[in-house]
This record gives structure tokens, C-alpha cells and sequence, in this order.
């Protein structure tokens, strides 16, 4: 240290600064007095001390600083605290004289060597007041705390926790943690998805970066502590402290929150909505997911385990819904498109050392907010009767009226909704109307028919809905899913049921600036798909137009009755090759008499006398010879097939040059017009995956071959098995060029 900082500044006694802390900012050395009396109100604070040739980790109670707990009612310091602060304090008073006589014994022209004593952790102070354990962010403490019992040893806890401090047990208290530390730890376990293994861990360096063996082992403590910690916040939030409930029976999800945009009578509707024209502005709108990843190791001792909040949060109530599983009735059917789905499939399936295989949940589909007790634990797969479960209790805790309706956005709804009345119609809300639709990334997956059904873009009322919307929160919760894993049954339970509440929390603090972004992009979407709608329009009959608008309405109204009558949007075109050649015989037979009047004559290019077949596909046969030879006599152009017969344009050599620039314009809209066409055999393809990829995915590459070989003039559909041989030049061509988009296919 400098001659100017080893004396203390904060005091006019000239003692010998040797103390300084790392946590007060722009901190100096100070005495062993002033480092006791400006940590009076901080003793959590993290000090050194200059040992002569550098500073040493040390602790406050080494300057004789304790932990003052004052009274959370009366008087704050009644005296018998008086009289400890008084004492302790002409104690230490004498010890600050002795160090300082030390240091002026030892001084020299370097720097004062600190007197040596014995840093052994005390147990009690001079009044026998016990040295506890404070655990707080920066860290691990030990300290005497001054407590007094005048109002009895009952009110010692709750001054602790009116002092920010939480007591580990009740009666013999030897660690408390910081309110702070606790606050500081949940954020981490939101934010970071942060163990309480590894905040301990941190902790843990913090005190004492290169003797962590040395530091008592607090994890069990910590990891109780955490959880009442959490615990208690809800109560809070839910207005526990003002109200006379027993926390310990808190009704079904009222510790956990929803959205507050949906609309709910009672909390967010004028009370004359039930005669709104606009009626289907009030429809309920859920989105069901299950989560394999959310599994849960089995446990050896379940029954030690003590729930907190069983039903109160996002989780229903645990006996309640192992009931309804007992007497449920499952129903499995075969759904209208015929498919096979991995969600059904892993119905069947269990695992030994897993007691819970995944999570079922129930999302807002407009705004993704998790439902309250519509978080349910799957036990063996993702079956009806989960689903059931979290529906009824989705309808229940977020108080659906029967006259709002409700919507199920369900990746096997077709299937899931065959016998949703036998199963559960006896517990639904009387009147209440239930429709079913699948997101738009699933339906692809099943057959045409369940797009038209199923696909919200032909339900009445849904708009333009995110049905997948369940996975972006999947993504995030999956994150915890390792700590999660390994924890009891009641913890997992608390810690998912406190990020599902989170993620609700964080969307409602940003719902004003994303619904403004989002009605202003909608108001934009709207002006556009009106003049498309229009122009498009133009283009139709006007009486064609009524016809299917009244087709449209009328099979609307009996979807929820019949929704195969939804099928009427399915497309009725005759074989495209087929017409079109129909459409071109009677054009060249016209063309050819228009050539005739005009005295054109057709000059006929030389055919090599080769197979037809062959000549089409055989460039070489073109150059077998640079010389010219005479062409064969041809037949009548009567007797020439259609698709035969040469066309009268400048490239043929039999029109003028002059309409070079007419064929050229031609020749580029037709060569738009395969693009397209190359395009929408892409997107065949892709759709083509539930009969393809499921069910033969080595097939994969042979299927798009022939699919692109067709779009080239190639016709290998009927001889697939020269796909695979030498024999397919075009083939033999990508798999050693490997053209740009390859890997697509």
C-alpha cells in the first residue's frame, strides 16, 4: 500500500488502515473501527486485510460487526438490544486499541504487518449470542446474531423475515438465507434455467475460491428453502396476506395466472356480449400439445415427498385427476383420413425407468397462455383420457360460457374427436358447442379431405391462428426439463407450474406493444387480401360467384353437424393432358387451313429413319452425319399425330424471320410457365410425405425422380427399376453432379 492509504481517512484518530471491502463501491482502507461501524446496516458485506505484502480474504466478524435483528412490532431496539449493542460495543472498543498498539510496535518504512491471531470460527460472542450462517448473493457469512425473546422465541422468525431473512427451521436457527439470494436464484432458474445444484456451486466459489472443500455443505437446505421460497411468492401475488384463506387449500388454479386478453365473462366482457352481432369474436379457442421431453425419473422413496401446490397452479390436482384416469373411458378409433400418427403410437408406450413420460398442456391459441390445471402429467403416452382431463379443466378454471363456444386445435383431431361425447359429453357445460380443427403444419400430414375439414382456414371464425403456437413454449420449458427431470414429483411439479406462470407473466407485460405491432400489420393484410379478393373475383361469373357463395354458406352451417360436407372444397378438374389435348387437335386442324389459304408451305425438316421412340430422346442420332440428306417422303399431315405435326415459326426455317421476336416472347412465357409447373411438383412432393417417407422412406429419391423426370419429358414411372441402374443417365447425372437443390430431394 501507498504511505497515504495506510492510514484511515474516515476517522481522526491517524489508526492504521489494514481493512478494506470488495463490495462498497469506491471503497478505501479503513481502521478496524470504521470498518465496524459503516457495516453496521451491511453486514453482508465481503472484506480483506493487508497481510504486509498483499491482502487476504476475511470477515466482518473478525472487526467484531454482528447481526442486529430488531423487533417487527413496537419499538424496534427495546433494551435488552440496547443493552448488547452497548456491551459488544466497549468490547471491541478495546480490542481496536490492542491491534492498533500491535501495529505501531510492528511498523516500518514498507508497511504495518497485521498483529497474528487466531481466525478460528467462534461459536457465541462475549453475551453468548449464537454465530449463524448467512447465505447471500455474493457468498457464505458467519455471524453472531443479537436477537432478543422479550415477546417470545415464536416472534424471532417473523422479525428475521421482516428483515429480509429466512430462516432454514424454527426453533435451534443456525442458517438463514437472504431474501435477496432467494429472488436472485429464481431469476436464474427462469432466465439461465440456472440448478439449485449449480447455484450452490456458485456460491460456493464465491466464498471461497480455492477451499471449497472447507465450506459446509448447504445444498439440501438451499434446495428447501428455493422451494418455499417460490411457494410463498404465489401466496403473495394471490393476496394471501390480506385475506383470512388457509394457504395450505388454496382453490384449484388460483395461485397461477392466464391471459388477460381472452375474452372471459365476468373479467373482461361488458355485460351485454351475449347480444353482440359479432358473436364469434368471443369464442374460446384452446391449442393441445403433448411433450415427450418432459419425462420424470422414478423415484425410490415417492411417499417422503410434500406438495405444495397440488391443484392450486398450472398442474391440476394430483388424486383428483389419477381418478378420472382410473374410470375414463378410452376410445380408440380410426380417424376419417386413415393415417398412422407417432402421437398415437407412443400411446402404447412405457418406460421402466420413468414414472411420467411427457407433459399434456392446453395453450390460448391467440396469445400462447398456459391454462391453469390444464398441465398434466402423461403416464403412458399421450391417450384420450389426458387430454380430456385438461380440456375439462381448461373449460372449467378459465370459466368458459357455453354460449361463447369453444374451439380444440388438435394435431389428430380428426381422430381425437370420433367419440368426444361418448367420452366426456356427460361432463361439458350444457349447450356448450366444441369444434375441432387442425394446425396448418399437421394437416399436410393427413389426407385432402381432413384439410378441407379440419384446416382453420375454412372455419368460420378462426381467422388466421397460430395452431402450433404450444411448441414456441415447449422450446423454452424444454430447457428445464433436465433439472426437472431428476427432482421429487412435488418439486418438478412447483418448478414447471413457475415457468408456465412466468412465460404467461412475460407475455402480459409485452401484450400492448405486440398487439399494437400486430393490429397494424393485420389492417395492412386485410387492404391486400381485399383487392386480391376482388380482382380474383373479376375474373368469375358473377352467377357462378352466388352459386358458390351459397354452396360455402350452406356447408358452414352444418360443419359442426356433418363436417364432410366440408368436402364440397375439394377440387373437381377432369385429367389436365387429356384436355388439352382435345383443346389442341381442333387448333391445328384450323391452323393447318388458315396455312392452306395463305399459300404457306410447310418446309419439312429431315427425319432420321429411326424408331420414333428413339429419336426423341437420341441427340446423337442428329449428327451421325455432317452432310445433307434428302428428306423421306412423309406421310399426310392427316395421317401425322397431333402432338407430330411441326408448327409454322421462324426456328423451323418454314416463316419468315421477321416474327423472330413474337416466338421469342412465346418461348419465354412458356419456359415461365414450366418453372411453375417444376415449382408446384415440389410442393407435390412435399405433401406427398405421410405415403411416401412413412411408409417407404427409401422410396424417397426414387419417387422424385420419376416426379421430375416426368416434368422433363422423361417417362420412367412405368420401368421404376432403372432408376436405381446404370442404365439412367439422368440419374447417374445428379448423384455425381449433385445439382443445386440435390439435398431437397
Amino acid at each position: 500500500m501507498s504511505t497515504e492509504s495506510r492510514i484511515c481517512r474516515h476517522c481522526s484518530d491517524h489508526n492504521w488502515a489494514i481493512w478494506r471491502c470488495i463490495d462498497c463501491t469506491l471503497s478505501t482502507p479503513v481502521c478496524r473501527k470504521c470498518m465496524r461501524f459503516d457495516h453496521r446496516e451491511n453486514p453482508l458485506h465481503r472484506i480483506e486485510c493487508w497481510t504486509g505484502t498483499h491482502f487476504r480474504r476475511a470477515e466482518l466478524w473478525e472487526v467484531g460487526t454482528y447481526l442486529l435483528v430488531p423487533h417487527q412490532l413496537s419499538t424496534p431496539i427495546c433494551d435488552s438490544l440496547e443493552f448488547n449493542m452497548t456491551f459488544l460495543e466497549t468490547f471491541q472498543i478495546q480490542k481496536d486499541s490492542d491491534e492498533q498498539m500491535k501495529l505501531r510496535d510492528k511498523a516500518s518504512a514498507s508497511a504495518p504487518a497485521p498483529p497474528s491471531e487466531d481466525r478460528t470460527l467462534p461459536q457465541a460472542d462475549a453475551l453468548n449470542n449464537t454465530y449463524v450462517r448467512i447465505v447471500h448473493i455474493n457468498g457464505i457469512h458467519h455471524l453472531a446474531m443479537v436477537a432478543c425473546q422479550c415477546r417470545g422465541a415464536d416472534c424471532i422468525p417473523l422479525d428475521l423475515m421482516a428483515s429480509r431473512l429466512m430462516p432454514a427451521s424454527f426453533t435451534r436457527i443456525r442458517t438463514l438465507f437472504s431474501l435477496a439470494l432467494l429472488d436472485y436464484f429464481r431469476l436464474c432458474n427462469l432466465e439461465l434455467k440456472a440448478s439449485a445444484y449449480q447455484f450452490d456451486q456458485l456460491l460456493r466459489r464465491l466464498t471461497l475460491p480455492i477451499g471449497t472443500a472447507e465450506i459446509p455443505n448447504l445444498y439440501h437446505e438451499f434446495r428447501r428453502m428455493g422451494r418455499l421460497w417460490r411457494w410463498m411468492k404465489k401466496l403473495k401475488w394471490a393476496g394471501y396476506g390480506h385475506n383470512q384463506q388457509d394457504p395450505m387449500q388454496p382453490p384449484p388454479g388460483s395461485l397461477a395466472n392466464f391471459c388477460p386478453a381472452c375474452p372471459q365473462p365476468g373479467i373482461n366482457l361488458p355485460d351485454d356480449w351475449k347480444d353482440d352481432e359479432n358473436g364469434f369474436a368471443f369464442q374460446r379457442i384452446f391449442v393441445a400439445d403433448g411433450n415427450f421431453k418432459a419425462d420424470h425419473v422414478r423415484q425410490k422413496s415417492a411417499q417422503e415427498d410434500f406438495w405444495l401446490l397440488d391443484g392450486a397452479g398450472m398442474a391440476p390436482n394430483r388424486a383428483e385427476y389419477l381418478e378420472f384416469l382410473r374410470t375414463a373411458i378410452e376410445r380408440l378409433t380410426v380417424s376419417p383420413c386413415e393415417n398412422t400418427f407417432r402421437a398415437i403410437m407412443n400411446a402404447l408406450l412405457a418406460s421402466k425407468a420413468c414414472d411420467i413420460t411427457g407433459l399434456v398442456a392446453l395453450v390460448c391459441a391467440r396469445h400462447g397462455f398456459y391454462v391453469p390445471n390444464a398441465l398434466v402429467d402423461l403416464f403412458k403416452g399421450e391417450q384420450q383420457k389426458n387430454v380430456d382431463f385438461a380440456f375439462l379443466k381448461a373449460l372449467d378454471s378459465t370459466r368458459v360460457d357455453p354460449q361463447q363456444g369453444v374451439m380444440l386445435i388438435y394435431d389428430i383431431a380428426c381422430q381425437y374427436s370420433v367419440h368426444l361425447r361418448d367420452r366426456i359429453g356427460h361432463l361439458l357445460p350444457v349447450g356448450l358447442q366444441v369444434d375441432r380443427a387442425i394446425d396448418h403444419f399437421h394437416v399436410h400430414a393427413h389426407k385432402d379431405e381432413c384439410y378441407f375439414r379440419y384446416a382453420t382456414t375454412f372455419i368460420p371464425g378462426a381467422g388466421i391462428v397460430k395452431g402450433q403456437i404450444l411448441e414456441s413454449n415447449w422450446s423454452i420449458l424444454n430447457k428445464i426439463s433436465p433439472t426437472a427431470r431428476t427432482a421429487t414429483l412435488a418439486h418438478r411439479t412447483e418448478m414447471l407450474d413457475d415457468h408456465a406462470c412466468d412465460s404467461n407473466h412475460k407475455k402480459t407485460l409485452a401484450m400492448t406493444a405486440t398487439l399494437c405491432s400486430r393490429s397494424l400489420d393485420a389492417k395492412a393484410m386485410v387492404a391486400q387480401t381485399d383487392k386480391y379478393y376482388a380482382e380474383l373475383s373479376a375474373t368469375v361469373d358473377s352467377q357462378m360467384m352466388n352459386t358458390w357463395e351459397n354452396e360455402v354458406l350452406g356447408v358452414e352451417a352444418m360443419r359442426l353437424a356433418n363436417v364432410k360436407a366440408m368436402d364440397i372444397y375439394a377440387a373437381r378438374v377432369p385429367d389436365r393432358q387429356e384436355q388439352l389435348h382435345e383443346a389442341l387437335a381442333p387448333l391445328l386442324v384450323k391452323l393447318k387451313q388458315l396455312k392452306e389459304a395463305a399459300e404457306i408451305t410447310d418446309k419439312r425438316p429431315e427425319m432420321p429413319s429411326i424408331d420414333e421412340d428413339e429419336a426423341e430422346f437420341d441427340e446423337a442420332a442428329e449428327e451421325i452425319s455432317g452432310e445433307e440428306t434428302p428428306a423421306p417422303t412423309l406421310p399426310s399431315t392427316d395421317m401425322i399425330p397431333v402432338e407430330r405435326q411441326q408448327l409454322s415459326l421462324p426456328s423451323n426455317g418454314n416463316v419468315g424471320g421477321d416474327l423472330k421476336h413474337v416466338e421469342i416472347s412465346a418461348r419465354k412465357k412458356q419456359a415461365h410457365a414450366q418453372l411453375n409447373r417444376l415449382r408446384e411438383l415440389v410442393a407435390d412432393i412435399s405433401f406427398q410425405y405421410s405415403h411416401v417417407i412413412r411408409a417407404a422412406p427409401e422410396r424417397l429419391f426414387e419417387f422424385a425422380v420419376i416426379k421430375m423426370s416426368g416434368a422433363l419429358g422423361m417417362n420412367l414411372s412405368s420401368t421404376p427399376g432403372y432408376i436405381r441402374g446404370a442404365e439412367c443417365d439422368w440419374y447417374n447425372w445428379v448423384v455425381t453432379q449433385k445439382p443445386y437443390g440435390y439435398s431437397e430431394f
